[in-house]
């Protein structure tokens, strides 16, 4: 489950704006920036940052933030 599946699959009210708070709080960003992570336009989440999700999460930094596989 990704971030975005497991951001996604909260209610729409109070946990998922819990969770958006928290985060963009715990990794000093912007609503901005927050969204742009959400939305796949950004290149990369920095390390530090995907940590601190995978722990307010309770999830994995590999499952939340999966490498796209390399195609041969």
């Amino acid at each position: 489950m990704t971030l975005k599946d497991y951001y996604n699959g909260l209610d729409e009210s109070s946990p998922r704006t819990k969770l958006r708070d928290e985060i963009i709080k715990e990794c000093g960003i912007s609503y901005d920036t927050f969204y742009k992570w959400m939305n796949g336009n950004t290149r990369e989440i920095p390390k530090t940052s995907r940590e601190r999700i995978a722990q307010i999460t309770g999830i994995s930094v590999e499952e939340l933030f999966p490498t796209p596989s390399l195609t041969i």
